[in-house]
């Protein structure tokens, strides 16, 4: 239920809350925010699962993005 709302900024504040990485590190690629990204990977939870690592990554890589 959590992607269902609306403010960007409010549906990250949530995810992170309950422990929805997905849905924390898709909120950040919409802000567009580069910096925050980066600081998000580094959280020891999602460090340690290979598939969010590789998924914040390819976000990073990802020239399509118009970073902040």
């Amino acid at each position: 239920y959590v992607e269902l709302v609306p403010n960007l900024e409010t549906r990250l504040s949530l995810a992170e809350r309950a422990g929805c990485h997905d849905i924390a590190i898709d909120s950040i690629i919409k802000l567009r925010d580069h910096l925050r990204l980066q600081k998000y990977a580094l959280r020891p939870e999602v460090k340690a699962n290979e598939a969010l690592s590789a998924r914040v990554f390819h976000a990073l890589r990802n020239e399509t993005v118009k970073w902040k």
